[in-house]
């Protein structure tokens, strides 16, 4: 109903605009490449871009989509916004990507709601830009922001970011539809798009159903030859419905994401234009004091009952997907240890949560969960601070860490989140500060997924305790029950690789590493690896990959027939970083250099890791089979069959032991590279399994 509304007024306003003014881009004070705008670690040497962080390359401005350390320009993960000094124009953005001519740019799906896929895990990322005041959000398919496309949401084309593209049906009145907020001034906007028809496609831009500007999308060449579009055009303050209209018959080019820059612009819900308190412009606007938390001493839990305002709840037109928004003073908003504050621009709603500075002090909310699952949590927040702050989120006894990085003012805002176990029923949520230096000043919270509604605070939650379930196929023959933390609750889970050139990653140099840290991070799941070696990609799932490890290629358990054993490797290095778990696989080259007496060294092994580092949980593995005549599957076999035994043994001990069975379910000879090493394809078995058999203890 809310887009056939919408349609009925743009259909009104279907004629050719001249253009409206556009700005130039101010690329002074840009960082230029390879002068890079972040850094992976407080101290550390800035060596990659965020989203939201905009640089000049070659006299052109590109804006990061997300985490990279690519050229500009190079790959998907930058922006082409325009060429500096000039205005912003349609300008290919430099990523052919596979041209695998599908044959149809929009496949004419005559329905008008969005197909959102909803498997979209990052809503619409808010970033703080260089300009005084102004922010940038990028709005996905199926994301927060995103309202509706008269078409579908489609991935058949390759190159595309997030769950998919919309596609507009091929006629005249055809559109794409957003909400945002914001101050009256100067936005741009900027369509992430590919256009494989032989003719140029445009499009009329209309905000709160008044036409602004015309969008110009020129041919790519192919479906999967992604370029830019911008426009910049003046907006008045409040809730703003954009839309991008197709003027002809051929509808619009296929449309991966829209940018946003302009004075504290902020993601809306859909077809709800309440105001949006941004304080107005006040002289303050970086008079941020530097500490952001102006510490009232009273722990002021503001409960939600002061405002009969539920919650905004946002959806695309398909109401596949529904991202639960909770402002303070709002239902679902239940306390702050510390005050609700106006003073610094660039919030929304009626002002932003401010906790005390100290370690501790927490905010806390209560949300209804129509089933039991794994949710992503975001906040919107600004941290004006030189340093980095880090919150603990806990969820019923679930809990993860955020990493708020600094934004450069206390009126820059971004967004940031983890995911948490959330029970069925109601949920109390907390966000506490992990130090001394407190949270950053948070302006919403934010639930994404379905069947989720803010709760009433008074009420009590559920009693279904929300343990994740840890799907150990069958893997484990002691399960590791009665263990306690093995993982810290504050800062990653510390894990050690520990073995020979398996470990390493012979042939895949980062090994199942590479797969075990994406799975870890797509749950929202706070690892690292430490050892004393490094290799590896730099970049994992978006993230800096933590490169070490401690795998020795050719070496053996003890050292025996001139090889070199791992046991030498202990105490130090190879726990000098106090590993949390570690991952022990050995014995591959004993099979060739010294069969017998396998099982002996390996129980001596064993018996000084647990000795060593008994707070740690060891994980021993059985080897891989092997396609090589000189590496006898044989033994292999009789070996690994004594394994579950040793780790019964220890067990019952008391020590934190437990069995992981990298044998069976191997793939020979698909899942080797050379008939002894795993290829890409078996890293990522191994990973798998490592981490079926340590997913309940991370946090």
């Amino acid at each position: 109903m809310f887009n056939m509304y919408r349609k009925l007024l743009l259909n009104v306003a279907l004629i050719a605009l001249s253009g409206m003014a556009t700005s130039a881009y101010a690329c002074e004070g840009v960082n230029e490449y390879p002068d890079w705008t972040a850094k992976d670690w407080q101290g550390g040497t800035p060596n990659h871009a965020k989203a939201g962080d905009q640089m000049v390359y070659e006299g052109s401005l590109y804006q990061a989509n997300w985490y990279t350390n690519s050229v500009p320009g190079s790959d998907y993960s930058w922006t082409l916004l325009g060429s500096c000094g000039d205005t912003a124009s349609s300008s290919s953005s430099s990523s052919s990507s596979s041209s695998s001519s599908s044959s149809s740019s929009t496949s004419s799906s005559s329905s008008s709601s969005s197909s959102s896929s909803s498997s979209s895990s990052s809503s619409s990322s808010s970033s703080s830009s260089s300009g005084g005041g102004n922010t940038t959000v990028t709005v996905q398919e199926n994301s927060s922001g995103f309202c509706g496309v008269d078409g579908s949401v489609d991935s058949n084309n390759s190159g595309y970011t997030g769950s998919g593209f919309a596609n507009t049906a091929n006629a005249a009145g055809n559109g794409i539809y957003w909400a945002v907020t914001g101050d009256a001034g100067a936005y741009t906007l900027s369509w992430r798009y590919a256009n494989g028809s032989a003719a140029n496609r445009t499009g009329i831009v209309s905000s709160n159903g008044s036409s602004v500007s015309t969008g110009e999308f020129a041919g790519t060449g192919s479906w999967t030859t992604w370029a830019s579009s911008a426009v910049t055009v003046e907006l008045a303050a409040g809730y703003k419905d954009l839309s991008l209209v197709a003027n002809q018959a051929s509808g619009l080019g296929n449309v991966d994401s829209i940018q946003i820059t302009g004075p504290n612009v902020a993601v809306a819900q859909c077809g709800d234009p309440k105001p949006t308190s941004s304080s107005s412009s006040s002289s303050s606007s970086s008079s941020s004091s530097s500490s952001s938390n102006s510490s009232s001493s009273s722990s002021s839990s503001s409960s939600s009952s002061s405002s009969s305002s539920s919650s905004s709840s946002s959806s695309s037109s398909s109401g596949s997907t529904q991202d639960l928004l909770i402002q303070e003073l709002q239902q679902g908003f239940c306390s702050v240890d510390g005050s609700i504050d106006t003073n610094n621009e660039g919030y929304t709603g009626s002002g932003f949560a401010n906790t005390d500075n100290a370690a501790g002090k927490k905010i806390t909310w209560k949300v209804n969960a129509a089933s039991a699952g794994n949710y992503s949590l975001e906040w919107r927040f600004a941290n004006g601070s030189s340093n980095d702050r880090t919150g603990i989120v806990s969820a019923n006894g679930s809990q993860a860490t955020v990493d708020f990085s600094t934004t450069g003012a206390w009126f820059s805002w971004t967004s940031d989140g983890a995911n948490v176990n959330l029970q069925a029923g109601s949920n109390d949520i907390s966000l506490s500060a992990a130090s001394n230096d407190g949270l950053p000043n948070i302006d919403y919270f934010t639930v994404l997924g379905s069947g989720v509604s803010a709760a009433d605070c008074n009420t009590s939650s559920s009693s279904s305790s929300s343990s994740s379930s840890s799907s150990s196929s069958s893997s484990s023959s002691s399960g590791g029950i009665g263990f306690g933390d093995v993982c810290p609750t504050v800062g990653p889970c510390r894990i050690l690789p520990f073995g020979d050139s398996i470990t390493d990653g012979y042939g895949t140099p980062g090994g199942y590493r590479i797969e075990l840290f994406k799975i870890a991070v797509e749950a929202g799941k706070n690892i690292t690896f430490v050892g004393e070696k490094t290799n590896g990609p730099s970049t994992v799932a978006g993230k800096a990959f933590p490169r070490k490890h401690q795998g020795h290629s050719g070496w053996t358990i003890e050292s025996v027939a001139g090889k070199t054993g791992i046991i030498t490797k202990l105490p130090s290095p190879a726990l000098n970083d106090d590993p949390n778990i570690i991952l022990l696989h050995i014995g591959t080259n004993d099979l060739k250099a010294m069969p017998s007496g396998m099982e002996e060294r390996l129980e001596r092994l064993v018996d000084k890791i647990l000795a060593d580092a008994p707070n740690a949980l060891l994980v021993l593995a059985s080897l891989v089979p092997s396609d090589k005549s000189s590496y006898p599957n044989s033994v292999i076999i009789d070996y690994n069959a004594k394994i579950p035994a040793l780790v019964q043994k220890k067990a019952d001990m008391g020590h934190k032991i437990i069995f992981v069975d990298q044998y069976n379910g191997f793939s020979v000879p698909a899942d080797l590279a050379d008939g002894l090493h795993p290829n890409e394809a078996g890293y990522a078995r191994m990973a798998r399994k490592w981490y079926s058999s340590v997913e309940q203890y991370l946090h």
